[in-house]
């Protein structure tokens, strides 16, 4: 736990015929699985970047036109030269005209018959957690590039492949259908052989295997399609992604071979979620910095557009805002549990409840609770509505199933952020922090 010494980079592309390597590193353990020691250091650290967030949202909130300003502020990679991107003979390599592939970090794919011998594919590496080639972002395939990209997934050995879009949206062609179906499941892109092995869907995405035979070797890889984010807007809760991250990183956890991602530029929901996972990676293992910002102006130089509007920004800061909280209340479980390990350490039991609940009253709302709570058997709140508020936790002191107990304070269960919803039920707690 801690801050870990840079990752030694491995070159992940396969020779013909065989596997690239792959040894996986493992990050922090889930709370739940933390030992006493692990526990006591994953509390200052939650408290810290909690009120670190919460400080910066609170301050680009409270200015009217701060968050457009920041936003608009990050230029990077502005005028970086993208001189294959804007050959006219790559015109029908490109979905959108705008959407370039730098020069300096572009993917190279190997030249072949399958695609005219043109080395271009508008695809681009993107850092990651202590890896200089943490990514691939790529637009979504067209039919004259998929050769190339099915070639590029083999050569470079990814894994995973990660899809943000659906085919269409609002009637309109967002990705072309690049992989078999179930009708037709045995399809070969240029000297890529692809085979659909399995489908799996469920009500936020689709994941699907496929067998890749090409140069005499085979492997398989993930293909995950997130099918409920919005056209031009983002998901309509940040747990929805978080869960479909997570999804992923437990089959592929950091470190493999880089992950491609796209949508249909590869630039707008994906460099949200790579700058989400990445934030997620650090925070994973304790890394300090989850600066959001700097991590869109370095990314930014490797494509452009990343991120690509105002709302995604936003986005960024409510999912790992609520990564955060979420994991401050499963710390707080872990306490309750943990008491007699813990108050053998170098701090008190009764302070680390008392730091633990001083952090979480700073989150409580301080215009509801007189209206939500009351000393009691029950509260109805079956006629509040929230709207898109980051979850928080009240200490009360009541006695309800369910309730989290560290020493003789109690914390309410949270809903975490969402969509506008009813909540039903008798047990709630305070929402405190909305982004506008």
């Amino acid at each position: 736990m801690g801050n870990n010494p840079s990752i030694a980079e491995r070159n992940y592309g396969r020779k013909p015929g065989k596997s690239p390597p792959a040894t996986p590193t493992k990050g922090v353990p889930y709370v739940k699985n933390l030992d006493a020691k692990q526990l006591s250091k994953l509390y200052p650290f939650l408290e810290k970047q909690a009120a670190r967030l919460g400080k910066r949202v609170d301050a680009l909130n409270s200015k009217a036109g701060a968050w457009e300003e920041e936003y608009n502020s990050i230029t990077d990679g502005n005028g970086s030269k993208a001189i294959l991107s804007n050959d006219p003979a790559n015109g029908d390599l490109n979905r959108y005209r705008n959407i370039v592939a730098y020069d300096k970090t572009r993917v190279v794919v190997e030249k072949s018959a399958f695609n005219n011998n043109n080395e271009y594919l508008n695809a681009s590496w993107i850092p990651g957690y202590k890896q200089k080639h943490g990514y691939i972002a790529s637009q979504g395939p067209i039919p004259e590039s998929m050769p190339s990209f099915w070639h590029m997934v083999w050569r470079e050995g990814c894994k995973v492949i990660v899809m943000l879009t659906n085919e269409i949206e609002g009637n309109k062609l967002k990705c072309h259908r690049y992989w078999p179906s179930r009708e037709d499941p045995e399809v070969t892109y240029g000297a890529v052989k692809v085979t659909m092995q399995n489908e799996t869907v469920t009500s936020t995405f689709i994941h699907r295997v496929f067998l890749l035979e090409c140069e005499g070797g085979s492997d398989t890889i993930d293909h995950y399609q997130y099918t409920v984010w919005p056209d031009h807007g983002v998901p309509n809760t940040t747990g929805e992604i978080l869960s479909f991250r997570e999804v992923i990183r437990k089959k592929h956890p950091h470190a493999t071979a880089p992950m491609l991602v796209h949508c249909s530029a590869g630039v707008g929901r994906t460099g949200t979620f790579i700058v989400i996972d990445t934030i997620m990676n650090r925070a994973e293992r304790l890394e300090s910095d989850l600066d959001i910002r700097k991590l869109v102006k370095h990314i930014r130089c490797s494509r452009n557009c990343l991120v690509q509007t105002l709302i995604q920004y936003q986005f960024c800061f409510r999912a790992i805002l609520e990564a955060v909280d979420k994991a401050l209340l499963k710390a707080v479980r872990s306490v309750g549990s943990k008491k007699d390990e813990i108050s053998g350490l170098q701090f008190d039991i009764g302070e680390l409840e008392g730091d633990i609940g001083n952090a979480l009253d700073n989150y409580a709302g301080d215009g509801l609770q007189d209206e939500l709570f009351a000393i009691g058997d029950t509260v109805n709140t079956d006629s509040f509505i929230f709207d898109d508020f980051q979850a928080g936790v009240y200490d009360r002191y009541v006695n309800r199933p369910g309730d989290i107990y560290v020493g003789d304070r109690c914390y309410l269960a949270a809903n975490l952020t969402g969509r506008p919803r009813r909540w039903q039920g008798g047990r709630t707690a305070v929402c405190v922090r909305h982004i506008s």
